[in-house]
């Protein structure tokens, strides 16, 4: 699943590094361009992956402390990986990495906080 999200991610950078050199003209384009188109991929995938990371800690930190309130355990689950997917949108990252990523944060570290008790996630 992972690669598949790395694969949009690169497909996702085409669209924008393609889109831009045709802005620019084809005898516009100089070397700096290509190399900036590069980089990009690098940024979007190494970005999407913070982004992932930090909310699916934010989100498993968040849920330990939810136990007494089984109605928040289940928002929690949901809103999280969309507000980590809209926030990697807004930035132009991947998205759909960075929802996966979250998702599997929480999970394993839910599946480690709740061990044994009732829980939505399990």
């Amino acid at each position: 699943m992972l690669y598949i999200s790395t694969q949009f991610a690169f497909l996702q950078v085409l669209y924008h590094v393609f889109s831009e050199l045709s802005e620019i003209g084809e005898q516009n384009v100089i070397a700096v361009d290509i190399v900036l188109g590069v980089v990009s991929f690098f940024v979007v995938v190494i970005g999407s992956l913070g982004i992932g990371t930090l909310m699916g800690l934010a989100g498993a930190f968040s849920a330990r402390f939810t136990s007494h309130l089984r109605v928040m355990e289940p928002m929690i689950v949901v809103v999280i990986p969309y507000l980590a997917f809209l926030v990697a949108e807004m930035f132009h990252l991947s998205g759909i990495l960075s929802y996966v990523l979250v998702r599997l944060n929480m999970h394993v570290l839910l599946l480690a906080c709740v061990m044994g008790q009732y829980c939505f996630v399990c």
